[in-house]
């Protein structure tokens, strides 16, 4: 919210927001620390919330469009479309939503090209 403020400040209001987070973890998931999974959770989901959040009475206000980039795997990202979808859009000025999904085969995203599971973890 701090940041928005700030933003605010900088530019003025946000009339056109395009959400384009995302983090990936390149361990196998027995390797990864709880932190960790809370923190690609908190940036690949609950940040289009919160950067939603904090700027949408500007956006309905000015009859805003929001943008969010989405993996066609995440449907946490669907469930955030559906939460727009209850926005009341029948404003002044008629606020727009939508989902973008490229598709991510040209970026490796730092993950190892194959992943081989030790034994002693799949209990054979």
């Amino acid at each position: 919210m701090e940041t928005m403020k700030a933003v605010r400040e900088d530019v003025g209001n946000v009339k056109i927001l395009i959400n384009n987070a995302g983090t990936v973890c390149c361990k196998p998931l027995w390797d990864l620390p709880e932190k960790v999974i809370e923190n690609t959770y908190a940036v690949n989901i609950l940040s289009h919330y919160w950067t939603v959040k904090s700027c949408l009475d500007d956006m309905i206000e000015s009859g805003g469009h929001i943008e969010t980039t989405t993996d066609s795997s995440h449907n946490d990202e669907e469930e955030f479309e559906d939460a727009l979808d209850d926005i009341p859009h029948q404003t002044e000025n008629d606020l727009q939503a939508g989902a973008i999904a490229p598709q991510p085969h040209w970026v490796s995203e730092g993950r190892p090209k194959r992943t081989i599971r030790p034994p002693d973890r799949l209990n054979l």
